[in-house]
């Protein structure tokens, strides 16, 4: 392998960016710009340019498809976004990805979204067939027929809202209690039903327990990237 990069060379890319930076008024930079960058980082093995890259593409991260930050990842062997990309991809149906996709962000990320949207399907069923067990208000003077009439809506109501394959409202649960919330509830008192909407608000559908698992495969699927501060010197730009 040969000898890194003269830094002088490093040295005037710093200048150019701080002069765009000065005619730009400090805009960002756009993504074809940023992507170019860190190609550099890895032809002249610069560190510090990597990561001035790597900074500035993490700020603007939704200007990024998934699939693009997922495949920078792995070409520039870092793990910088890792994480939160993954979790973007996990929170999206996997059939809208094709095989070229699939190949870029590499068969063993593939697996592990399959793996994850498999639980979070096992999860959401689970949410939707049964249902929170039902806080009654004070005031409620019929028990079996509140929890009955619960039940039933629940089940009608939610379980369109929540499984869903166009646009599944598992992700927002917010949006999804607002909806739910215009059902009518049959017997239910209006006091059990606000007492059940602020018990599924607290609850988030165990959101919070889906994303420490989307996580955690991430973190095990990044562990086999090794970050390194250079890359391969011959790589065409």
């Amino acid at each position: 392998m040969a000898g890194r990069r003269p830094h002088y060379v490093f040295s005037v890319a710093l200048l150019i960016l701080a002069f765009i930076r000065e005619v730009n008024k400090f805009k960002p930079f756009g993504k074809p710009v940023l992507l170019k960058l860190l190609n550099l980082s890895r032809y002249f093995l610069s560190p510090s340019l990597k990561e001035f890259t790597l900074k500035e593409i993490h700020e603007q991260c939704f200007c990024f498809e998934a699939v693009e930050l997922l495949e920078a990842c792995y070409k520039h062997n870092t793990r910088y976004f890792f994480k939160e990309v993954f979790q973007r991809l996990a929170e999206r149906s996997l059939s809208t990805l094709t095989i070229n996709e699939v190949e870029r962000i590499r068969i063993s990320t593939y697996i592990g979204l399959v793996m994850v949207r498999e639980r979070i399907t096992e999860h959401i069923h689970c949410i939707v067939t049964v249902p929170p067990p039902v806080k009654h208000h004070s005031n409620c003077t019929d028990i079996v027929s509140c929890e009955f009439d619960f039940k039933a809506v629940w089940w009608n109501v939610m379980g369109r809202l929540l499984l869903d394959a166009h646009y599944s409202m598992f992700w927002i649960p917010e949006d999804a209690v607002k909806e739910f919330e215009k059902s009518s509830f049959g017997r239910m008192g209006r006091g059990c039903v606000m007492t059940m909407m602020d018990f599924i608000r607290l609850k988030q559908f165990g959101l919070d327990v889906v994303r420490e698992r989307i996580s955690a495969t991430a973190n095990d699927i990044a562990s086999h990237i090794t970050e390194i501060d250079g890359g391969d010197e011959s790589e065409d730009l």
